[in-house]
């Protein structure tokens, strides 16, 4: 029987900008593009594993008037929470090598509640990740998974992972763990257990010792890391490089989908790095 997957966090109107370069203090630029379209990690995750439950809170507002109107673009099952309180909104500025940074104001769609969770569907595994966590409302969800530990958390750093205040207390869960190289040793300094001066695989030792799960890092053009004890690699798939906006989390989505499917460590990371590859491409929505 297929694992049955939750997946938390926002799901966003994105403003997307795009320019040459980022701009310098009191610079003009002119875009070279500007699209609005709907984003935030969580629907990118459950856009990419395609058979899970989205479970996302939406607010007010022409925010999440767009949101709501643009659910069709939802790959997955999907319920929505709906909440009083506005949505924010995410401003992505994509660079001419397609590298993108975020602007965030965070509103409803970011926010859980106790409630919110016990009126969740029971699952097997539940992704949440360190933007959602950063908003001090959503230890709820630490709560959550202590009260259901037969449920395994699948745990996306993200690069605000340092500002997560309950963070020792989700390492304590024993999550899988899925994170980019630079959120590796942010997270390692955040605890003080290692950091980029270090050895790598030791640091992964370290951490694994304190979770006792599957950690996957993944290194950009030069491909991914998972650690379950045993250090594997699997290099990158080769793409002309578009709008890494969603990769990572797109990922992330595939690493879920191997797990539901009970792929190896190497058939979900070679898996992953592929459809990554299409999402950087701009092949994915």
């Amino acid at each position: 029987m297929k694992k049955r997957i939750n997946v938390l966090g926002s799901m966003t109107t994105d403003v997307i900008l795009y320019v040459e370069a980022l701009p310098a203090r009191e610079s003009d630029q002119n875009l070279r593009k500007q699209e609005i379209k709907i984003g935030g990690c969580a629907f990118h995750v459950a856009n990419s594993l395609g058979s899970g439950l989205l479970y996302v809170p939406c607010g007010q507002g022409i925010y999440a008037d767009f949101v709501r109107k643009h659910l069709d673009l939802v790959k997955s099952s999907y319920r929505i929470k709906d909440v009083a309180e506005e949505n924010g909104v995410c401003y992505c500025i994509v660079e001419r090598d397609g590298e993108r940074s975020f602007l965030a104001y965070h509103g409803a769609e970011y926010k859980y509640t106790s409630d919110m969770l016990a009126e969740m569907p029971t699952c097997d595994v539940l992704y949440f990740d360190g933007i959602t966590m950063e908003e001090a409302q959503n230890e709820c969800i630490v709560t959550y998974l202590q009260e259901h530990p037969e449920i395994t958390p699948f745990f996306a750093c993200s690069s605000r992972v340092e500002y997560v205040a309950c963070l020792e207390k989700i390492l304590a869960l024993s999550p899988i763990l899925h994170m980019n190289l630079n959120e590796f040793y942010l997270l390692g300094n955040r605890i003080q257990l290692f950091d980029v001066m270090d050895d790598f695989e030791e640091s992964l030792s370290q951490l694994y010792a304190l979770t006792n799960n599957l950690i996957i890092i993944t290194a950009g053009k030069e491909g991914a890391y998972g650690y379950d004890g045993v250090l594997h690699f699997m290099p990158a798939k080769k793409a002309e490089v578009y709008n890494t906006i969603g990769a990572g989390d797109t990922h992330a989505g595939m690493c879920l989908y191997g797990l539901q499917n009970d792929f190896s460590i190497e058939q979900m990371l070679k898996a992953a790095n592929e459809k990554a590859a299409r999402k950087v491409s701009g092949l994915l929505d």
